[in-house]
């Protein structure tokens, strides 16, 4: 299953092949300073350029820092649904059963032409900060790459998510 620090299988990975892959890895594979770098508590209350003074540690830390946003849509509706897709489901499979919560380890697995590939990740932390708000933050626990990735859901007041 492991090549050259790749997580492959032939066939979509079974559970047993995801606790092997997970039982592989240790903890995150980046420093411990940088656990919860994409927190939003660690950017939220600061100035604009505080916060761009932040990003610029981490760039010469050698991370790439991304910030995207997508409208999904609008309404309650949207924003409830929108929380229960935390894991992505059209590109790759995570077991449905993945607690979101901080310290749960799970892989992401999609297909690459012909193997399937196991990405072996942990939850960094887990935001709940009010009834509009709800995200999680993502670390890696293999190479080649190393870093964190938040996925976060709002529901704004235009009522636009």
């Amino acid at each position: 299953m492991p090549w050259g620090g790749l997580f492959l299988s032939c066939g979509c990975p079974s559970q047993e092949q995801q606790k092997s892959c997970l039982a592989a890895v240790g903890g995150f594979n980046y420093d411990v300073p940088f656990h919860g770098a994409s927190k939003p508590n660690s950017t939220t209350n600061l100035t604009h350029e505080a916060a761009e003074a932040s990003d610029k540690v981490l760039v010469k830390h050698g991370f790439f820092v991304n910030h995207s946003h997508v409208l999904v849509g609008s309404g309650a509706a949207t924003f409830d649904h929108a929380k229960l897709r935390f894991f992505p489901r059209r590109w790759a499979n995570v077991e449905p059963d993945t607690p979101v919560k901080a310290g749960t380890r799970f892989c992401i697995c999609y297909n690459e032409l012909i193997p399937w590939v196991l990405l072996p990740l942990q939850i960094a932390y887990v935001t709940d900060g009010n009834v509009n708000s709800s995200g999680y933050g993502k670390g890696e626990t293999t190479r080649p790459s190393a870093g964190e990735e938040r996925f976060s859901v709002q529901l704004d007041e235009e009522d636009q998510v």
